[in-house]
């Protein structure tokens, strides 16, 4: 049975995905694929904390909380859907959390000005979930300046090559014909909103939204994320290597989103395909 260390999970991020020390790491994981955790999930925070030491690792802790008509609460509000380690690692004190109701991310900065966790907990995060302003907007202009990298471990989103949220932001950033921009309320304070970019799941949906112009896919429409992936891997966008009993995935954020928002300004249906 493989067994993840501190030690090995550190090498392994350092050597074979050459994330660098000021790096800026936005996470999807999974526990499976690292087979036995020594020291349980919290391993995985530690091995991110000692390879930033001037660089920042951000995860989502995403509730939906206002699209459930629930209260949210930063401090409180848990995670469920977030895997094993997702839904308690926003707990560990090293993380600070932000207060978007639906999409909240919780960031443990190390850089010496605390400059990653202003950005991401500035309040303007809580009104939209993938706009401007937004978190992964922030991400996205933060990598100019640090090495910004998408990072899928331990199995996360094994069903293809790659896929992220931060997807969503470049979909709301060209206005992708098949999503749209819906307002979720505070349910304790109805002039509360926040912006969030969904998927149209039905016919009458989408006739509401945009009347009656032609279709060219069906519903509920879900994106399929397998063109994606030889994409990125023809075009030698994504660096893969074996951990344990998955692959761990790295992208540049920057390359992401500049190559996929001129792919959608060309074929705005690319991610259906």
């Amino acid at each position: 049975m493989f067994k993840t260390t501190v030690e090995n999970l550190v090498d392994h991020l350092q050597q074979d995905m050459h994330i660098s020390e000021n790096s800026l790491v936005w996470l999807h994981s999974g526990i499976v694929g690292l087979g036995i955790i020594k020291g349980g999930v919290e391993t995985i925070t530690e091995a991110f904390s000692r390879i930033l030491p001037q660089g920042a690792l951000v995860i989502p802790s995403f509730t939906y909380s206002w699209c459930n008509a629930e209260v949210y609460d930063p401090f409180t509000t848990e995670c469920p859907d977030m895997g094993g380690y997702g839904k308690v690692a926003w707990k560990d004190k090293r993380f600070k959390r932000n207060s978007n109701p639906n999409f909240a991310i919780s960031v443990m900065d190390q850089t010496s000005d605390k400059h990653v966790e202003k950005s991401l907990l500035l309040d303007e995060t809580k009104w939209t979930c993938f706009g401007d302003g937004s978190v992964f907007d922030q991400m996205h202009r933060l990598s100019s300046e640090m090495p910004g990298k998408v990072v899928l471990l331990g199995g996360a989103h094994n069903d293809v090559v790659f896929r992220s949220t931060f997807l969503h932001y470049v979909e709301e950033k060209i206005a992708v014909p098949y999503r749209y921009l819906k307002i979720f309320k505070n349910p304790q304070n109805s002039k509360e909103t926040v912006n969030q970019l969904v998927r149209f799941i039905s016919k009458d949906e989408y006739n509401k939204v945009n009347g009656n112009k032609p279709l060219t896919y069906s519903f509920p429409i879900k994106e399929r994320y397998s063109k994606l992936g030889e994409d990125l891997i023809k075009n030698k966008m994504i660096l893969q290597s074996p951990f344990g009993y998955s692959t761990t995935r790295t992208v540049s954020i920057l390359t992401l989103c500049d190559w996929l928002e001129n792919k959608l300004k060309q074929e705005p249906e690319y991610l259906l395909r």
